[in-house]
Formats: structure tokens, sequence, C-alpha cells
């Protein structure tokens, strides 16, 4: 009996061990990185809405910036500008941790470099402050599970308890778990980490000094995951201070005796290290810490993973005040890092932890960061990897964490010298695009940029999608190619809009690189859609004019709003939609519950150039609130301060003054930029009038365009003259242009001088070249000009020849490049002086031309019309068989309205109710007959 018994223990024993041998252990002989991913920006789709860890707060320049190495940008397919740039002048641009597409570019990393996986930081005091903040932290974590699935990575939950106080510190911490498992089912997801055949948790922070938890909760946590239900226990791993085993005084540790038994509950300790020594002391912490560590861990059954880190530095995190912190612990072309994973391994540690994958804080990121000056932006205090003399391509460190998995795991020898050298591949050329796909009437661009580039790399590229090609501008260009450098691997091709803003919803553009000798390609293609918002009630909001707030455009959240809730608090209006309205006093409506980072979108049709004040009525009880206003992108308003009114229905009218606004259809944007106030509307009042066509309409293209109807806006805005008086004194008298009466009719522009120059309004009908005929006098030699359309020189220098006499003109010639549709600005620029202009002519090339500016009527052929200004019918009188169509279009020369005229009819009335007050252009039309008539809408 008693032999038998022995044998059933034995046998227990041997099953026991077998068990033991056979579970799952995900640690053992791997090495794990911290992940961050804490970084957010604006536009991200996240609940923040804010730039996260990248800036001190939302100016994202160099004065503000927080990081000290910088991200290699080449392969993240979504990507967020910022307001610096490269040192080739291409937009510097970063990436938010809540993109799947950024997480996935990580995981697929640490697949290819051999990293087995993450402890994903969890900050416990950030996920439990407020729902914002916690739905930002589940989205990182879900994106994390989804790669982790994808590239095979294991991760499991690291709790940073920093700051947490002690008061309901347990609770939270199981919470959060608890929701973690019940919510994702996150331990049975694939990829989650297993160590003893338990799922894997870390606690990082109980036991540091400045940690307010006590020992008696630290081991109640610890407790919990042990003994707790079955379903949430889990292997614990402690994040604990690098003096833990000691509890030596003036350290990093509380110095209770009772903490030396909360330590040892955990499963594995890992100590943190960041910091605590450089090159010249990593020796003498293992023989003093980690040798000794061990030890202790082995003696009470405790596995132990020691923190090794490539280096660090900690600038701009400290307000850019001590210099001394640039590059302070250096990486040493990573033999800093090579060290620390020798010791590590030779003192018989089976486990590495690395911090940290995505690190740029402080300077420990083992990811892909700028290698020298081309990746990194021109502004700003940023480490590159060469700062300590090595050249390294980007990925140096991924390397290097490769070599160091194969000595822990003994796939190669132990060496205490780094066993590769640096080397660089063909460059891998990747396009992305500028960030989310939604873009709206606002620019975009895509990034084209590559890896490993020793040498000037040429990649050609292509735009097409469903957007057609006249509706939109690319610079350089839509078709082309980009040079690409050491000192400048990433290059920018901006795209947006044609003049006049038509989009089309879900037009896409698509730029596609081409493939080419010397490179390989990463990524082929990326897009950007354009979805557009549409007026609320049909027609846009006219300024000058007020525009109610609850009037904001349709199509949705992230196209024409983004609010950070789902429902309508105030239950008003538009009940449907998560726009908070509630009534006012007065019996309208107000937008309220505002939160820091929403937005309102408004179509406009500004119908007066000019510089406006921008009126607000704003109500709240509280102070150091502000909001500001943006036209198609870009910030007219500044920062608006939101006074305390007293009450939250008490409004007060608040000012501030716009630049220059031009005319045309637009989109106004109201972003909140703190919480806690209600708008009720905005009103745009014209202040001083700005630039616009001197007839009232922009003179077309093809067509004639008289020297002397230059725009109205004055001095320095349509115009630029060196005296203070019309030294012809005809036509425009009050102003400093010099007209006289011209010998061929009419008047010409003389008494010319060097640098000056005139601007015109017009209206390109049809995309194409033109030849530019110019009609010139002079008795001089060597006199010149040239053409600029919209900035851009389309004549190159046009040398006027001597006429012989000031009134005897001559027409001279140039072929432009090809021109696109829209309302342009063109400016003629005087490179010399002492010439007479009549008028430039462009002739199209596609009809072989001249389109007249005046009306081609004969005098038995007038017409007329009432009323105008008009409020909704407008008739027009005129004989009959004379014209074939009438349309009706608007300042940026856009169809309004177009129907036949029967042959028979001598009258049409016209239905203009719907359309938004502004001035509109009847155009009457039969082949080469056509008359224009300005209306009025009011």
């Amino acid at each position: 009996m008693k032999r038998y018994v022995q044998l059933t223990v034995l046998l227990l024993l041997t099953v026991s061990a077998l068990q033991t041998a056979y579970a799952q252990n995900d640690l053992t002989n791997k090495v794990m990185m911290g992940y961050q991913g804490w970084f957010n920006t604006p536009g991200d789709g996240s609940p923040v809405n804010e730039w996260r860890h990248w800036f001190k707060d939302q100016t994202p320049n160099a004065t503000k910036i927080n990081i000290d190495f910088w991200p290699e940008m080449v392969e993240y397919p979504q990507q967020y500008a910022t307001e610096m740039t490269y040192q080739n002048g291409s937009m510097a641009r970063l990436f938010s941790s809540y993109d799947q597409s950024t997480v996935n570019v990580h995981f697929k990393w640490m697949r290819d470099y051999n990293v087995h996986g993450v402890y994903v930081q969890r900050f416990l005091g950030e996920a439990a402050s407020n729902q914002q903040n916690f739905q930002n932290r589940n989205h990182i974590m879900e994106n994390v599970m989804n790669a982790a699935q994808t590239y095979g990575r294991h991760y499991a939950v690291m709790y940073d308890v920093t700051g947490v106080p002690e008061e309901g510190f347990y609770d939270k911490v199981i919470a959060d778990w608890k929701y973690l498992v019940d919510t994702y089912d996150m331990l049975n997801r694939p990829g989650h980490a297993r160590q003893e055949g338990k799922p894997v948790v870390a606690i990082w922070g109980m036991g540091f000094s400045h940690n307010p938890v006590t020992y008696q909760t630290a081991q109640a946590v610890i407790d919990f995951f042990h003994n707790g239900p079955e379903k949430y226990r889990a292997y614990v791993v402690g994040g604990v201070p690098s003096y833990w085993r000691t509890l030596r005084t003036q350290s990093d540790t509380k110095t209770e005796p009772q903490w030396a038994a909360v330590y040892r509950s955990f499963d594995m300790i890992s100590p943190w290290t960041v910091g605590r020594y450089n090159k010249t002391s990593v020796d003498a912490w293992k023989t003093n810490m980690i040798v000794p560590d061990l030890a202790d861990c082995h003696a009470n059954g405790i596995d132990y993973m020691p923190v090794i880190w490539p280096g660090g530095s900690w600038f701009n995190q400290t307000d850019q005040l001590y210099p001394e912190r640039i590059n302070d612990n250096p990486r040493d072309g990573g033999n800093n890092y090579w060290r620390q994973a020798y010791n590590a391994i030779s003192a018989g540690s089976s486990f590495l932890y690395v911090a940290m994958f995505d690190e740029v804080d402080e300077g420990t990121a083992m990811f892909k960061v700028a290698p020298n000056a081309g990746g990194a932006p021109a502004q700003g205090t940023i480490v590159k990897l060469d700062a300590d003399g090595y050249t390294l391509p980007s990925d140096w460190y991924l390397r290097l964490a490769d070599e160091s998995q194969k000595m822990l795991d003994h796939s190669t020898p132990l060496t205490s010298t780094i066993p590769i050298v640096p080397s660089f591949s063909v460059p891998v050329v990747y396009v992305s695009s500028t960030s989310p796909a939604v873009r709206g009437v606002l620019p975009g661009s895509f990034t084209i940029a590559a890896t490993n580039v020793t040498s000037p790399v040429t990649v050609a590229y292509t735009l097409g999608g469903t957007a057609p090609a006249a509706d939109y501008t690319a610079t350089p260009a839509l078709t082309g190619s980009v040079t690409l450098t050491p000192s400048a691997p990433l290059v920018s091709v901006a795209v947006a809009p044609a003049t006049d803003h038509v989009i089309t919803s879900g037009e896409t553009l698509q730029l596609t690189l081409a493939s080419g000798s010397g490179y390989t390609i990463g990524s082929a293609t990326a897009a950007i859609t354009f979805h557009a918002s549409a007026p609320f009630n049909g027609s846009p909001a006219a300024i000058p004019g007020r525009v109610e707030v609850e009037n904001y455009d349709a199509g949705g959240q992230g196209v024409a709003y983004y609010d950070t809730d789902v429902v309508n608090n105030g239950g008003q209006y538009r009940t449907s939609e998560p726009i908070d309205i509630g009534g006012t006093p007065a019996g309208g409506y107000f937008v309220g519950w505002l939160s820091k980072g929403e937005w309102l979108a408004y179509t406009v049709n500004v119908a007066s150039a000019g510089v406006y004040t921008l009126e607000a009525r704003v109500a709240t009880p509280a102070s150091g609130k502000s909001f500001h206003v943006e036209l198609n992108g870009v910030n007219i308003s500044g920062g608006i301060a939101v006074p305390a009114t007293g009450d939250w229905q008490v409004y007060q009218t608040v000012r501030v003054t716009t630049p220059m606004i031009s005319t045309g259809q637009k989109v106004v944007r109201i972003v909140m930029d703190t919480d806690g106030f209600n708008l009720n509307d905005l009103n745009f009042v014209l202040s001083t009038p700005g630039q616009g066509p001197y007839t009232g309409t922009p003179a077309v293209i093809p067509g004639r365009i008289e020297a002397e109807n230059y725009d109205t806006g004055g001095q320095g805005i349509a115009y630029s003259d060196q005296d203070v008086v019309n030294s012809g004194g005809q036509y425009r008298a009050a102003e400093r242009v010099d007209i006289e009466t011209c010998s061929e009719g009419g008047y010409n522009v003389g008494w010319i001088g060097t640098g000056e120059w005139l601007e015109y309004t017009v209206n390109v009908m049809s995309a194409g070249t033109y030849t530019l005929q110019a009609r010139v006098a002079t008795p001089n030699a060597g006199k010149i000009f040239h053409v600029e359309l919209d900035g851009v020189n389309i004549s190159g220098p046009v040398a006027v020849p001597n006429t012989g006499n000031w009134q005897l003109y001559q027409t001279v010639s140039v072929t432009t490049p090809a021109l696109t549709t829209g309302v342009k600005v063109l400016r003629i620029f005087m490179d010399g002086f002492d010439f007479n202009i009549n008028y430039i002519n462009f002739v199209s090339h596609g009809t072989g031309r001249v389109a007249a500016v005046a009306d081609v009527l004969r005098e038995e052929e007038k017409i007329t019309y009432s009323p105008n200004p008009v409020q909704d019918m407008f008739t027009v009188n005129f004989p009959p068989a004379v014209f074939r169509t009438v349309s009706v279009r608007d300042v940026l020369g856009r169809v309004q309205h177009q129907q036949v005229i029967d042959a028979h009819r001598q009258e049409v009335t016209l239905q203009l109710v719907a359309l938004p007050s502004g001035t509109y252009f009847v155009s009457l039309e039969n082949g080469a007959r056509r008359k224009v008539i300005k209306v009025v809408k009011r």
C-alpha cells in the first residue's frame, strides 16, 4: 500500500511537471517593449481631437514641441500637418496612435524585426479622468489587439498608476481590468501574452516614493489578480523602483519594511532603470543591481525582467530651459543599448523589457526615427541618429533589437560588441495622404518619401481618381516627378480645389507612383476623398450678413460638424443630430453644451471683398472661454475671448477684425477652443471694401482687358503706383494710376514706372493655351513687362518695341502655358518704365478666334429688363429670333440657371427667389451674339 501511494505521488508530480513544462510561456527568452500609444492629433477622429504629447499645447510649432526625436514618417498612410517644415520647405507631418493604420505600421515593424510584442501602457489616471480620455485609450487598445492578431505579435496591458490617489485606487484598477476582459474578451483574443499558462498583466508605479498608494492597497491589488474570480486572474508583472530589493533610503522606493513582502508577491519583478546610469556606470549597475536582483528573485521563485533602453534626451519636454539635457545620455551608435542587453543576458536573465518602442518624448524610441537633418524639421531642436558621429539607417535600433533577441534565445553567441554593421539597402518609396481621407473644400496634400536615401532618387507620379482634373490644382504638378535626396527624403505634392470650390461629395484624388530604377515601391498609391457639406437651407449664407449658428451645413459628423456626444442635449430644432441646440429667451436658438475641439461648418457666399468686422453673440457664467473662426481652413479671427456674461442666456457681442476676404463661395468653420459657453450667431459687417472687378463682373478670358479697368481696392491692393496723382487726369481721376485719352479710342495707362503693377479679376472660361496680345506704344527701346495669373508668370518677359511715338501703337504677342478655368487675378507687372499700354487680349488656341468683351448686338437688338435690384422675378424683353439661350451665373461664373428660348419668344421671366443675396449675371446668347446684364439680388 505504501509503495502504491509513493507511485501515485510520483505520477502526480510528473504530470504536474509536464504541465508546467508545457504551459504557455510567451515571455521566456523573448524581447518585449513598452508601447506608449499616446499620440493624438486634431482631426484624427478621436474624442480628444487635439495634439497630445507631440506639442505642449495646440500650437504645432517649434516653440511648443514636446519631443526630442522625430519619427521617420515615410511609411505612415495617414499623416497630420504641423506648422513646421523640412529643409526643402515641405510640410512636416506626424501620426496619430488613434489611427489603426499607424498601429499596423508599428506591429509590422515588430514582425519584420523579430520583436515579440509589447506592454501597452494604460495610464489609469488619464483613462479614469473623463469619458473622452477613456474612449480614446480604449480605441488605441483595440488598435493594438487588431494589429497583434494581424502580424502575429503578443501584447499585455501595463497599468501606469502614476498620479492615481490612494482613495479609490483598488476599485479603479479592478474595474478597468474587468471592463477590458468583459468588453473585449481581451484574454481570449489572439496575441494576448500568457506566462505559466496565465494571462499577463503588469502594474507600473506601486512602491515608488512619489506614489501615494499604500502597501496594503498594493498587496490587495496583487491578491485580486492571484485569487479573485477565475476569469480575471493573471500573472502579475511588477514595474517597481530600481531599489526595490534593498528599500534604500533617499532612493526611488518607499522604505516601509512591509513593501519587501509586496514586491516578492509579484510573479515577475521588472525594476525601472531609465536614466539611472550611463555608459560609464552601466557595468557597475550590472554588478551591484542586476546580479543580486536575479539571485533574490530566483531564491523567492520570482521571474526577473531587467529594463534596458537605447539612450535619452529630454530638452523639449523640460520647456527648452536646460541645454545640457539635449542628448544627455548618448546612444553612441547603439553601443549604449547593446552593452545593457549583453549585461542582462550574461548575468543570467531570460527576459528583456526594452523601454520604449515609440517614446520620442524622452528620446528612448526604438522605432524608426530621423537618421539625419533631412528627416527632421528645420526648426527647433531635434536629436538625430547621427548626433554621436555615426551614419545610421533609420531602422538601426530595430535591427539591434533583432540581434539582441537572437542573443537572448541563444540562436547566436553571447557577444559584448554589436555583431552587425550599419548598411543601407535600396531606397523604398512610399506615398501617403496628409490626413484622414475627408477634406471637404480644404486643401490637402500627399507626401512622397523614401527610406535609405543615400543619393538622389527621382520618382515619377500621376494624379487621377474620380475628381475631374480641371476641378483641382496641384503643386508642383498634376503629373510629374520629384527628386528625393539624403537632405530632403520627403517631398509634398499639395492639392486644392480650383477657385470655384465646386465639390461633388465623394470625389477622390489618387496619387500613383511609377516604377523606376534605383528604388523599390513600398506603397504605390494614396488617396484623398473630398466630402462636401451643403447649405442647410439650400442656399449659402450671405456675407455681409448674419449666420445663425443652428443652421450649420448638412452633411453629418466629420463633414458638416464634429460633436463629442451622440445626442442633441438641448432637444430643439434639429433633434436627430448630435449638435446641442436650445431655445433663447427671444424665441430663436443657440448652440450650447460645447466641448473643446467641436466645430460647425457653414457654406457661405461672400458677395463683397474686403476687411470685415466679425461679431459673435455669446453667453457664459464662466471666464476663460474662447473659440476661433476659420474660412476655407484659414483662421481669420484669432482666438476670440468669451467674456463672463453672468448667465447662460445673457448674451453679449464680441468683435474682431478679419484679414482681407475675397469674394466667392467658401466654408466658414467655428472651432471651439474650450468648453462651457453658448453661441447665438455670427455677423459679418463689411468695414473696408476690398479688391474686386471694376465693372462689377470679372473680365472674360478669352477676350480683351482694357488696361484702365484695373480692379477696385486701391493702392497696394488692386495696383501699385509710385506717385500720388493720376498724371493723365482722365477716367479714374481720383486714383493714382496714370490714365490718358488714347489715340485708338478710349483710354490707355501711361507714365509707367519700374515695379508698378495693375491687377484684374478675370474669369477663364475655357481651359487651354492662349495667344496673349498686348497693345503698346513708346518712342524708347529696351522696355519690358510681364503678366502673372494667380501669382504665376504666364508670359515671360514681353519686349515693348520702339513704335516711334507715345500714341503710335503696335501689338506684341506671346503664347501662354495651359490655363485652367475659373476666377483668377491677373497682374501686369512693369519690369521697365516709360511706355504705354492700351489693352491686353487673350486669343484661345481652341477656337482660333478672338472673343470680344463688348456685347455683339446691332442697334435694333437692344433689350429692356426689370426690376433691378430684384427680389423674386426678373423679366427680360428682346426682339424676336435674336437669342436662343439664357443663363444666370454667379460672380464665380457658375451656372445657377439655364434654359432654351423659343424662336418666337420676345420675353423671358426668371425666378430668382431661391438665389441668395448677391450679384449675378444674366447672359442672353446666340452664337457670337451675347448680352450680359448685371443683376443685384436682394
